[in-house]
């Protein structure tokens, strides 16, 4: 059902719904794939390979954003 045919809130009918399309994304949530290293780390948000997080493959970017912070209150005049 869709926003326009779903049954109006506050009927048995639209509990019905409701519940049945909670199931659905709840289906969906927990079915969904865990990333590596999920049971050691227990995060749940972020890349989904952990060497994306290490420092070394992100100093550069980091110094760059850190410069560009520093000089975002000056202006450039030609």
């Amino acid at each position: 059902m869709s926003k326009d045919t779903r049954p109006r809130p506050g009927t048995p009918e639209f509990r019905s719904w409701l519940l049945e399309d909670g199931k659905k994304f709840v289906d969906k949530l927990f079915s969904a794939e865990k990333p590596e290293g999920f049971e050691e780390d227990g995060y749940i948000a972020g890349p989904t390979k952990g060497e994306k997080l290490t420092p070394e493959k992100s100093a550069a970017e980091d110094a760059a954003i850190d410069k560009a912070q520093k000089r975002a209150h000056l202006k450039v005049e030609k």
